[in-house]
């Protein structure tokens, strides 16, 4: 596999964002014309930084308080990762452990001994024959989750961002729309228990699955029934009035490394049946699933009580992460009182081979709709991921615990464009609706008519 790493602290990221909400500073006074115009909204480190405008002023901002080591290094990785000649590399590669890196650099960034030492002895290993393109992707991914921590939130609580915004929006009523969501104010009830639920609040740590097993069974939807209820297991990272995000307060294992669980949940304006039939269709999952370029259908089987159906998700993610492919099992399943579920796991399969431009990553979880009443519905998700890579475990866990409101915005409107059209069950779902319709064949099911 290209660009990985055998030891038992490596891995792993997930696409994922940093977001904050727009706070007064200790001791500010309240009701000042900066406050009033952004308390009601939340910023992205990513929104920031893709608009050239505010990328210049977060630029300005680092050199006020002497701090634009991180941002230049971020700058000339992303150059490096753009050449071809593995020799201009190797020069470029010189330059950046000259300037950044070594111990004396002129722009020495901070760097704790072993992750130092670690570049240094992977430098040291390239020639101006062999030099590739993701020797400083564990580094460039180390310093841009820093950057992000220490340095986004006194970005947008400081007057030289207020004041900019402020002077913007008179010309531009619209301007904050680009970098920034609107929050709004729904409340976030306790899930309610699926009709297969099983509590088990001593979930063990160990291998998750075997990935030879080209089946599923009750018991894959019964681990993600089972996450969703365990109270005990979770550590909330981020809550609005809209939507929640946990991490799992101790890893789970896939082989020797350990990561942690992801499981988000929030409530949309639609009913479990529309938030199922937009999340499974082919054209509308590419919305809300930004990173994926391209999915292709590998296998399609129906065994005893379920059926499956064999997907490669391609995903072209964003500096700094390369690019990942998935090779994911689906399911999916409906119980009697309305509530939608599916199920996601990687697997070994001879017809979806590793393909050299893509770093294979792995995963498993799975994601359930419930009713609440007519018109809306509570999605709860949690999914065990490793993006492969160099990326450690420490910083993987790190990134996990950030995520923004994207995906959750990206499932309200394809819910909303598929409603206006009067779309019913999607004609194209990548066979995920095989499986369900499959499995409610089995039940002998009447129709959903929630």
């Amino acid at each position: 596999m290209e660009n990985t790493d055998t030891t038992s602290d490596e891995p792993r990221s997930a696409p994922s964002i940093s977001t904050f909400t727009f706070s007064r500073k200790p001791g500010s006074a309240r009701g000042t014309p900066s406050d009033e115009l952004l308390s009601p909204y939340e910023f992205t480190f990513e929104c920031i930084y893709d608009n050239e405008e505010t990328r210049l002023l977060f630029q300005k901002y680092l050199k006020k308080i002497h701090n634009e080591a991180p941002n230049n290094f971020l700058i000339e990785i992303e150059k490096f990762s753009n050449l071809m000649s593995p020799k201009t590399r190797h020069v470029a590669a010189t330059k950046i452990m000259t300037t950044y890196i070594r111990d004396g650099a002129k722009e020495q960034i901070n760097l704790g001994f072993a992750v130092r030492q670690k570049i240094i002895k992977s430098y040291n290993e390239t020639t101006d024959q062999e030099c590739s393109k993701n020797l400083f992707d564990e580094l460039r991914i180390f310093v841009y989750v820093e950057l992000k921590q220490d340095c986004f939130q006194g970005f947008i609580t400081h007057n030289i961002f207020t004041k900019f915004v402020k002077k913007k929006v008179k010309n531009d009523p619209e301007f904050l729309k680009s970098i920034s969501t609107v929050k709004k104010r729904i409340d976030i009830e306790t899930p309610s228990e699926s009709e297969d639920v099983i509590f088990d609040t001593n979930s063990q740590l160990g291998v998750l699955y075997d990935p030879e097993m080209m089946e599923v069974t009750d018991e894959d939807f019964l681990r993600v029934n089972r996450d969703i209820a365990d109270r005990e297991m979770w550590k909330a990272v981020f809550r609005s009035e809209e939507r929640a995000v946990f991490v799992s307060k101790n890893p789970f294992y896939n082989g020797k490394r350990g990561l942690k669980k992801m499981y988000e949940t929030g409530i949309i304006p639609f009913s479990a049946k529309e938030a199922f039939n937009a999340y499974t269709d082919a054209q509308h999952i590419l919305l809300i699933e930004k990173e994926i370029a391209k999915i292709t259908t590998v296998d399609y089987q129906e065994q005893d009580r379920h059926a499956l159906v064999v997907l490669r998700f391609q995903y072209k993610l964003p500096f700094p992460l390369s690019n990942r492919d998935f090779c994911l099992l689906h399911s999916a399943k409906r119980d009697s009182n309305g509530t939608y579920s599916m199920i996601r796991k990687s697997i070994l399969h001879p017809d979806c081979p590793v393909d050299k431009n893509y770093v294979r990553a792995v995963a498993t979880g799975g994601i359930v709709f419930e009713k609440i009443d007519e018109n809306t519905c509570r999605y709860s998700q949690t999914y065990y991921a490793d993006y492969g890579g160099w990326l450690t475990a420490s910083m993987f866990n790190k990134i996990v615990e950030m995520r923004d409101d994207s995906w959750h915005h990206a499932m309200i409107k394809a819910c909303r464009a598929r409603r206006v059209r009067g779309l019913g069950r999607p004609a194209a779902s990548n066979s995920i609706i095989n499986t369900l319709e499959y499995y409610e064949k089995v039940k002998q099911m009447p129709p959903d008519k929630m």
